[in-house]
């Protein structure tokens, strides 16, 4: 309402004020032949008006002022060529000076208001406010923490407006992930055939360190499974009704496969893992075993599932934000998870990190990632720390991954430094430049089996333009 009640008085005035100045029987209509302070109480008002309508706020004052004054030096020289109406510079300039009196006088009395009261909120959001709201609601989208707006709200990280329209966009959208009570019947069904599992990254975290399992938003479910039972898990999907996405099993290495199905009409995606982690740098880190052992327990819809403990899980989410993806875009939601962790720590469990980081040859890439949650969530984490971390990592092989992270190339540099063996690095290079037949028919579907050559000459050709 306001955004129409303003405006429209502003045009009323200025037309009221237009008829008064240029018309001559305006000397009739607005007493401009009274008192020169009329000319200051107009435009005063007129000032007032323009400062509610367009809100240019306290660094612009300058503007309101020019844009009223600006009108008023233009309805003055218009009496110069209307009948009986004369130029007056002294009417200008107390055009001038009424316009400043109005948002001087309109300023003093946001000034002098209660805290927590202000002109704004008595007439609701400026333009320019829902604006900064919308910017800050955009960047958490595509920053993927829509769903922690309460969270992020609980520990004053947000405002409470951004929390609120936060709220609304995401009920607007598309629900993301697997159902808690699908999970829960794959998770059911893999124990009941004896199948151990660990459920890995954003379905863990969920259950495990955020206010509410909404609040982390995920696309599907991972899950890590010994070697030794890969072939029972997936026996145990084949009987939910799931199979696996070829064009997934096709492009990554031989340490996943993604599963797809429906369960009561639901789509359901698990990721099973056989390995915690296909990086050649940090494949061997971690053992199912050793994880089993320190294990943490989360309730999934009622059902007691296992999954790595929180220092296995900080760890797990440092190497996947750096490793995974390479130089492509990092949401800020990995950093939240970080934090989160960082916060659900004891003192005891934060020195036994610091520690085990050295040990595995990962402490500056534990570092860097705290101080990333550092600057971007204020996590509690000393000087003392990332100092001991940063010099233990200095020498540290695997640190070189922030390096490689710059661009695709560095990056294959590395995977190749990590592979160990000539042996391995040769096979590195293979399946990097000839991907598997499957691989390269689920990329370029339709294709005939006998273009095979000309597809992986398309491939290089279109790497190259990247």
């Amino acid at each position: 309402m306001r955004r129409v009640l303003i405006p429209g008085l502003c045009v009323v005035a200025l037309v009221g004020i237009a008829l008064g100045s240029l018309l001559p029987a305006g000397l009739h209509v607005l007493p401009w032949h009274a008192p020169q302070w009329t000319h200051v109480l107009v435009y005063a008002g007129l000032a007032v008006l323009v400062h509610l309508a367009f809100g240019f706020g306290r660094r612009s004052l300058l503007l309101t002022v020019l844009v009223v004054g600006g009108a008023g030096l233009v309805l003055e020289l218009g009496q110069a060529f209307v009948p009986v109406r004369e130029f007056s510079l002294q009417d200008a300039a107390l055009n001038f000076f009424g316009a400043l009196i109005g948002v001087l006088v309109f300023e003093l009395m946001a000034w002098i208001r209660p805290k927590g009261e202000s002109a704004s909120s008595a007439v609701g959001p400026t333009d320019q406010q829902s604006s900064r709201l919308a910017r800050e609601v955009a960047a958490m989208s595509e920053e993927r923490l829509l769903a922690a707006g309460p969270l992020l709200l609980r520990q004053g990280k947000i405002s409470p407006q951004v929390a609120a329209l936060a709220r609304q966009v995401q009920q607007s959208g598309k629900p993301l992930g697997n159902r808690p009570a699908d999970d829960r019947v794959v998770l059911q069904a893999l124990d009941a055939d004896g199948v151990r599992c660990l459920v890995l990254k954003g379905t863990l975290l969920a259950h495990l360190v955020y206010d509410a399992p909404d609040q982390r938003s995920r696309g599907d479910t991972d899950i890590l499974v010994a070697p030794q039972d890969r072939s029972s898990a997936e026996t145990t999907l084949q009987r939910l009704g799931l199979k696996p996405s070829w064009l997934v099993t096709a492009k990554t290495s031989d340490t996943q496969d993604q599963w797809q199905g429906r369960l009561d009409g639901n789509l359901v995606v698990i990721d099973l893992h056989w390995h915690l982690l296909n990086h050649a740098a940090f494949s061997d880190l971690f053992v199912f075993e050793a994880l089993w052992s320190r294990r943490a327990e989360v309730e999934i819809d009622g059902f007691r599932a296992a999954g790595p403990g929180l220092q296995d899980a900080l760890l797990h989410a440092v190497l996947h934000y750096f490793a995974h993806h390479g130089d492509e875009f990092r949401p800020a939601q990995w950093l939240l998870d970080i934090h989160l962790l960082w916060l659900r720590m004891d003192d005891a469990n934060r020195y036994e990190l610091v520690r085990r980081s050295a040990d595995l040859g990962i402490a500056g890439l534990v570092a860097e990632a705290l101080d990333l949650t550092r600057n971007r969530f204020e996590s509690p984490v000393p000087d003392e720390t990332l100092k001991r971390l940063k010099a233990q990592g200095a020498n540290q092989w695997r640190t070189g991954l922030l390096k490689a992270g710059s661009g695709p190339f560095s990056d294959q540099l590395f995977k190749l430094r990590a592979a160990g063996s000539w042996r391995a690095r040769l096979a590195h290079l293979r399946a990097l430049l000839f991907p598997s037949a499957q691989y390269m028919r689920s990329k370029y579907p339709g294709s005939s089996r006998w273009a095979l050559p000309w597809l992986y000459v398309r491939r290089m050709v279109e790497g190259s333009r990247k």
